[in-house]
């Protein structure tokens, strides 16, 4: 949607490696969200309160190609209430 204007801000990341093969880790993320009017392409898009802000906590394993996700929990503790759209 071109609309829509979205970032995903993830921060305070930390790693714990658990052996040489696994990991994990905690960060915090933030989601800022705008809808805009159509045709509005206005740049940068008015903030507002994050549509959300939550922790993610991912498991990682080193394999032949790299280190690949295991596993991924995500836990909001605040979401923003849905708003109608902008015309």
């Amino acid at each position: 949607m071109e609309r829509r204007v979205s970032r995903h801000i993830c921060t305070n990341i930390a790693v714990e490696l658990l052996s040489p093969t696994e990991a994990q880790s905690l960060c915090y993320l933030v989601n800022e969200r705008h809808d805009r009017a159509e045709g509005d392409l206005t740049m940068p898009a008015p903030g507002d309160v994050p549509k959300f802000v939550g922790e993610c906590h991912d498991g990682f394993r080193l394999t032949d190609e790299g280190w690949r996700f295991t596993r991924r929990k995500v836990e909001l503790a605040f979401v923003r209430p849905s708003r109608p759209r902008a015309k």
